[in-house]
């Protein structure tokens, strides 16, 4: 199945509908370490170095999002921490492997890059704004449901205070365009 919505060897063979609720982008990204990987029948191996890109790749977002707020030092820093958080490192990785979710982080800082970028008018800014966006959820529902709110907000302060509406209408134009991207994952999530 190139796009899995029916478990095609429950009831004895007659399939079945699931509930939509591990989205398919991190096990893509993950089953790209197959060939490196062809002594792994299980996948345990694949699913560890996936989990390991995803908490790499979630410090570089958050350093490339952290950048263009604060000095190299300081985004550094906060990569850091934010790569070893506790509910991220401890809890979403070591305690329940909630691996969807553990992606999820990797996505959030650049949303609030391309974000911060739209609100500017940056070249590319919408398409990285709506990508990024999509990513969130194509990853994992609950914290897109969670964190959504924040790059309207995030628009809504940083704007310049006579100019609120321009920045807004931007970021939430890039989030739509990133549901329409999601719509083959979100619409039957949605549905089921």
């Amino acid at each position: 199945d190139l796009y899995p919505r029916w478990l095609t060897s429950l009831n004895a063979g007659l399939g079945g509908p699931v509930f939509q609720f591990y989205a398919p982008v991190p096990f893509y990204i993950t089953a790209l370490f197959r060939p490196l990987l062809s002594n792994d029948p299980e996948g345990w191996h694949q699913l560890g170095l996936g989990a390991s890109l995803a908490v790499i790749a979630s410090g570089f977002a958050a350093y490339a999002w952290l950048g263009r707020l604060a000095g190299r030092g300081a985004a550094l820093i906060g990569a850091v921490l934010y790569m070893s958080a506790p509910y991220h490192l401890a809890i979403d990785l070591y305690q329940r492997f909630a691996f969807t979710e553990l992606w999820g982080f990797v996505w959030m800082p650049l949303v609030m890059l391309f974000a911060g970028a739209s609100m500017r008018g940056g070249k590319g800014a919408l398409a990285g704004l709506s990508l990024s966006y999509a990513l969130l959820i194509m990853t994992h529902l609950p914290t897109t449901l969670l964190f959504s709110g924040v790059p309207l907000a995030y628009a809504l302060w940083m704007a310049e205070p006579g100019d609120r509406s321009g920045p807004f209408v931007r970021v939430a134009g890039g989030m739509l365009l990133g549901i329409g991207l999601s719509a083959i994952y979100l619409v039957p999530a949605m549905t089921t």
